[in-house]
């Protein structure tokens, strides 16, 4: 019998940028400024944006100087950033990338693009992939949920409509609080036709820098935000800035 494919196969797809249409360019451009303030990155930094979408945070970064490598594996979210001069776009597993150790002055990974995999080594060992491809003292900086704030303001349903199409969310805390679950419905002239999950692994801060010190990368400030506020339990974030 063939195993079901992983979910993050199914969830990134076309009707996926429609869920988070509300994600603009114009936010990329602010949340990269933030960026590259708390990173120092420099004109001429070769930077990769690990786990890329369709591409929003790469082609801001790229505006500004920096010089970009994007990988995702969604070939449907690959396509939709489609072709730009300033950034080259590589489709890859983000637990075995295929780039030279040391190659990058940073990595990025934002928007929440980690903790998909069912378990801990696996997870794990996508933080060891950046700091594998990052030079000696590169930067990393990580942009994820904020566990205690999930946990505590976990809204179970919801529902949007975009362009006319509606999808229902429905979001649930599981695994024995250990991973953060949503569905998505869509929904076109009153019938369910598609329908998906996204999965997430609670980690919270202090997991988190574990794993990034066991992989040889040194936190040297958390946030609340791509805004630079300060974190704390409820704080809408949990962003890591660290080096190798």
């Amino acid at each position: 019998m063939k195993s079901a494919s992983p979910w993050y196969e199914k969830a990134f797809r076309r009707s996926y940028l429609d869920v988070y249409a509300h994600r603009s360019e114009e936010a990329a451009l602010a949340e990269v400024s933030w960026i590259r303030d708390a990173t120092s990155m420099k004109h001429g930094d070769l930077v990769l944006d690990l786990a890329c979408g369709s591409g929003r945070h790469a082609r801001a970064l790229a505006s500004g100087g920096l010089r970009l490598v994007a990988v995702d594996l969604s070939m449907d979210l690959l396509r939709a950033a489609g072709r730009d001069a300033h950034v080259s776009y590589l489709r890859a597993d983000m637990r075995s990338l295929p780039l030279m150790d040391g190659l990058f002055d940073y990595v990025v990974n934002l928007f929440t693009s980690f903790g998909y995999f069912d378990s801990d080594r696996e997870n794990a060992l996508v933080i060891e992939e950046a700091a594998r491809v990052l030079r000696p003292q590169g930067g990393f900086l990580i942009d994820f949920l904020n566990a205690p704030a999930v946990e505590k303001g976990l809204v179970p349903r919801s529902s949007k409509v975009v362009d006319g199409r509606r999808f229902d969310e429905a979001r649930k805390i599981t695994s024995g609080r250990r991973r953060v679950e949503k569905t998505v419905t869509l929904i076109e002239d009153g019938v369910p036709t598609e329908s998906w999950k996204e999965s997430v692994r609670l980690f919270d801060r202090d997991e988190m820098t574990s794993m990034m010190r066991a992989a040889g990368l040194t936190v040297d400030a958390a946030f609340g935000g791509l805004d630079g506020r300060a974190w704390s339990p409820d704080a809408p974030r949990l962003v890591l800035v660290a080096h190798k």
